[in-house]
């Protein structure tokens, strides 16, 4: 009794929370400002009716983004062309069912969504599976390039005897932040991936380059501004970010 009181209360706080967590996805840069104002008009009647309807606040958010996107389904003259942002529509719709609680035996997110935009969905869903496919594939390469210890060591040595090559420069140079994934820079820099991963390795075991991986992508930037920026820098760290930078002429290995 105290919770569905305490709920009813609350109604419109939890339906304004659920819509900032949902609305992330209705970010649309080609709907164009008519059909942005449309999104704030459906915000607006389901924040109302959707409490007089008896509809748990999340629920109301799904609502809205089930009648938002077919009303701008509806109303766009160019369809062919908005095939991305159905595609957008599908997903933000399937990502609110998935979030809202429902009564009832369980239904399935995806059985949801209206039969128009479960095609939509489904094509959103191999481009993600095809993407995971891609940065696992892409992972595997860089795990395969791995060297071994001494050769690093031996590397990281000819780097503090001044012996930079230029690929090496432009490698540090297209890996500058923010952070991107190892193949961009490679293909940027004119590089092998071996090569790349190589002194990446050579650089990150020292603190030059920093690795991280999110959502299965290896991200790589070089953390030339953050080790210029430490107090009490020594002279050889020094000597050799300037020689990474291409700042002045040194010694260069062959490529």
């Amino acid at each position: 009794m105290f919770e569905r009181l305490r709920n009813n209360v609350f109604w419109h706080d939890k339906f304004d929370d659920a819509w900032q967590h949902n609305s992330m996805f209705l970010k649309l840069d080609d709907v164009g400002w008519r059909w942005g104002r449309r999104i704030e008009e459906k915000k607006a009647y389901w924040r109302e009716h959707g409490k007089r309807r008896q509809l748990s606040p999340s629920q109301a958010v799904f609502r809205a983004f089930e009648d938002i996107a077919d009303t701008i389904y509806a109303e766009h003259p160019d369809k062919e062309r908005m095939q991305s942002t159905w595609v957008e529509l599908a997903y933000a719709q399937y990502y609110a069912a998935s979030t809202a609680d429902w009564d009832g035996p369980w239904v399935s997110a995806e059985q949801r969504i209206g039969e128009r935009w479960r095609p939509y969905y489904a094509a959103y869903r191999a481009k993600r599976d095809a993407d995971k496919q891609d940065k696992e594939r892409r992972a595997e390469e860089i795990q395969s390039h791995r060297s071994d210890r001494k050769e690093i060591d031996d590397a990281w040595q000819k780097l503090l005897a001044g012996d930079v090559s230029r690929d090496l420069q432009a490698i540090w140079h297209r890996a500058e932040p923010p952070r991107k994934p190892a193949h961009e820079i490679a293909s940027r820099a004119n590089v092998s991936m071996r090569d790349f991963v190589f002194w990446m390795v050579v650089l990150r075991d020292h603190g030059f380059m920093s690795e991280e991986v999110v959502m299965g992508e290896h991200l790589y930037c070089n953390q030339g501004s953050w080790l210029e920026g430490r107090e009490n820098l020594d002279q050889a760290t020094k000597k050799l970010l300037n020689q990474l930078a291409g700042r002045h002429e040194g010694p260069s290995a062959a490529n």
